[in-house]
């Protein structure tokens, strides 16, 4: 009479599956990595949208005017806010506050920032406003940073006004993105080597940083003759 075979599986067939589980894990990593990018990516775009519209809903209301960028320590009139962020927020242009916060800066956020690095308290860690220098200017001895009317861009579609921002000195993104090939506050890049962008005439864009290491020649009179700087976790993939 044979032996009935016990109920269960074998020490063979456990590791088979273990290995097959393994090999599914490897191959499925990259497409659950490279989705959670996209719905990143997607996500940021829609941010810097949100801004784009906000920013013109306060240019229209302004004489045609860009809010200042900042206003020196200090320097800030009374009722008003010290950074653009602030300004948007504090105001109702766009209250939505993950809207100012990269998604792929977790932990950075609304919610997680340090209390003074909130838009609403103090220096904010988020999305960067350019630095527009005319040519002759100084950065650093500038009492308002930006404040320019739209008119004096002679091409608002080339003519970026907020983009993904890295501060070296945080390691963070920053309220503000200064021209020079050693600027602290740079174009920060995705592993792919492109920046999510805002342009003046509103519209929304990835660039890669060869376009604003370049600006120095094609808009040189709008930042001192000075490129942007650009930062980047990874090199940029193949």
């Amino acid at each position: 009479m044979k032996k009935r075979r016990a109920a269960g599986f074998t020490l063979i067939e456990i590791l088979v599956v273990v290995a097959i589980m393994a090999l599914l894990a490897v191959l499925l990593l990259p497409v659950m990595t490279s989705a959670k990018d996209a719905a990143q990516d997607v996500k940021s775009l829609n941010n810097l949208r949100q801004i784009g519209g906000a920013l013109a809903t306060f240019i229209g209301e302004n004489n045609g005017y860009i809010m200042p960028r900042a206003y020196a320590a200090g320097g800030a009139p009374s009722g008003q806010d010290r950074f653009w962020t602030a300004t948007l927020y504090n105001r109702g242009y766009l209250t939505e506050k993950r809207s100012f916060y990269d998604p792929r800066f977790a932990p950075y956020g609304p919610e997680k920032s340090a209390s003074n690095k909130r838009i609403e308290n103090g220096t904010p860690e988020t999305y960067g406003m350019r630095d527009w220098v005319k040519a002759g200017e100084i950065i650093g001895s500038l009492t308002v940073r930006m404040a320019k009317p739209v008119v004096a861009v002679e091409n608002p579609s080339d003519f970026f006004i907020v983009a993904d921002s890295y501060w070296m000195a945080w390691g963070t993104q920053g309220y503000g993105i200064s021209p020079g090939e050693n600027s602290d506050n740079r174009i920060r890049l995705d592993k792919k080597g492109m920046a999510g962008t805002l342009f003046l005439d509103g519209h929304v864009e990835k660039k890669p940083g060869e376009y604003f290491r370049a600006l120095d020649e094609t808009q040189g009179d709008y930042s001192d003759g000075q490129p942007f700087a650009t930062w980047s976790p990874l090199p940029p993939a193949p």
